[in-house]
């Protein structure tokens, strides 16, 4: 209940917001004109917000940042800030889930390991590390994660079962069906062992070709918490502005690769990538 009282209190000056675009006092009205700039700053507000809420809301913007067809700008602009900046969790935390994965502090499974992150997403973690003589990175899942979204998802559903008698849209009854299967893909997504066998099989399939890297899966590090995986430096995709107009980067064969590699995965191999947002 806790929990879904600080959702609703952040969630419900937003929603009231938005629901002011069409109806300037909420049920009475015309809609209100929003400029350019109001907008700008709700988006900001909003990548704060759902920041702010944890891991589940986290992840669900994630999937919207790369739709540009359902999410207007600037609001795909904020939430895509999300992908790979998200709050980070301390070190201490990190280093003591690393200690429970590994059964010895991390000072003693690497040779080093930056206490700072490389990046952090929804759901993990991620820390440049050498080992073994080698650049990896150490993923590792945030603490408490399945704690917290099993609660986001009670207070979810509850939610719908409150607004459900009171609005009755018609594609509420779709939001169940939505929940139900964020909650099987996540729980996929939080055994990191899936994903070494996911990422191995990928790059197995990828051997002879030149133009596509997969990191390899370091062995004797893969953990359902952790994972560790060959460090390989490179660009984000949505951040290519640059040498795009100052003519360093040719689009035409990185999108024919990409949909090659597409092609290959769905059509031949029956193991794709299914998660392709810019972080």
């Amino acid at each position: 209940m806790r929990r879904a009282l600080m959702l609703l209190r952040h969630l419900l000056p937003l929603v009231a917001s938005f629901a002011r675009d069409r109806r300037r006092w909420l049920v009475l009205g015309g809609p209100m004109e929003r400029s350019r700039a109001f907008h700008a700053r709700r988006a900001g507000r909003l990548a704060d917000t759902l920041g702010r809420m944890g891991p589940t809301f986290i992840k669900l913007s994630q999937l919207f940042a790369g739709r540009r067809d359902l999410v207007p700008s600037p609001y795909i602009e904020a939430i895509g800030t999300l992908t790979d900046r998200v709050p980070a969790v301390p070190w201490s935390a990190v280093r003591a889930a690393l200690a429970e994965s590994y059964g010895r502090p991390p000072e003693q499974v690497f040779d080093w390991i930056s206490a700072e992150p490389l990046a952090a997403a929804s759901l993990g973690q991620v820390h440049r590390a050498t080992v073994q003589g080698r650049d990896v990175v150490v993923k590792v899942l945030r603490p408490g994660v399945e704690t917290t979204i099993a609660a986001d998802l009670r207070a979810a559903r509850a939610l719908l079962r409150w607004l459900a008698p009171r609005l009755h849209p018609p594609h509420l009854r779709g939001l169940h069906s939505v929940l139900d299967e964020f909650e099987r893909r996540v729980a996929e997504e939080m055994d990191f062992r899936a994903e070494a066998r996911f990422a191995e099989t990928i790059r197995a399939n990828f051997a002879g070709n030149d133009r596509v890297r997969v990191p390899e899966v370091i062995p004797g590090f893969v953990r359902q918490r952790a994972l560790v995986l060959e460090y390989m430096a490179g660009t984000r995709i949505d951040r290519l502005d640059d040498d795009l107009a100052g003519g360093r980067l040719d689009p035409e064969p990185v999108l024919r690769t990409v949909m090659e590699l597409y092609v290959q995965m769905m059509l031949v191999d029956g193991l794709f990538h299914a998660d392709p947002h810019p972080g």
